[in-house]
């Protein structure tokens, strides 16, 4: 992501939490999803699993902070020349600001950037590799709110881009607030 692209993202979130209706929603929250990553590299693309938690706490109306966890939950496969190979999502840790606008109490469009740190494991005929990498990670999504303390969530999110490997998904989850 260059940085005319980062700035622009930036500009818009902080552009649009600026016109939203004020929120009552402070405090901590947990939120757990499942994503549907696409891993990417040169001569590779698969898909796999993953499950990921954010922990927040709302720093104000507009403004929140953010630290997350993730694990891959199943394997992506493929061929490549005929030989099959998988790969994995290891584990993830990043922490995040999200800037969010809500145009209603129940809805609420968001956009998170802050760093993130992932591991994956290629496996290739008997070879194993196991890398970690980390990068600017960002994505945009929304939520509804569906009980007192209850959110659905649903955003995307490019986690990692480095020399022509990235992890990006969508996901779908739950928020509660605490």
């Amino acid at each position: 992501m260059n940085a005319f692209s980062l700035t622009t993202l930036i500009a818009a979130a902080t552009l649009s939490t600026l016109a939203s209706a004020q929120s009552t929603d402070r405090g901590l929250y947990g939120e757990l999803a499942y994503v549907r990553m696409d891993y990417k590299e040169p001569s590779v693309h698969t898909t796999t699993d993953a499950v990921r938690a954010f922990f927040g706490n709302n720093a104000s109306d507009n403004v929140v902070v953010e630290a997350m966890v993730g694990a891959g939950v199943g394997n992506g496969s493929g061929t490549l020349l005929g030989v099959p190979y998988t790969t994995k999502i290891n584990n993830m840790l990043g922490v995040f600001v999200k800037l969010r606008a809500k145009p209603t109490p129940e809805l609420e469009f968001f956009g998170r950037i802050g760093y993130n740190r992932i591991g994956r494991t290629v496996e290739v005929l008997s070879f194993s590799n196991a890398e970690a990498g980390d990068d600017v990670a960002y994505g945009l999504g929304a939520s509804l709110k569906v009980g007192a303390r209850t959110y659905v969530t649903a955003d995307y999110m490019s986690y990692y881009n480095v020399n022509n490997v990235s992890f990006q998904g969508a996901s779908a989850g739950l928020r509660f607030r605490f």
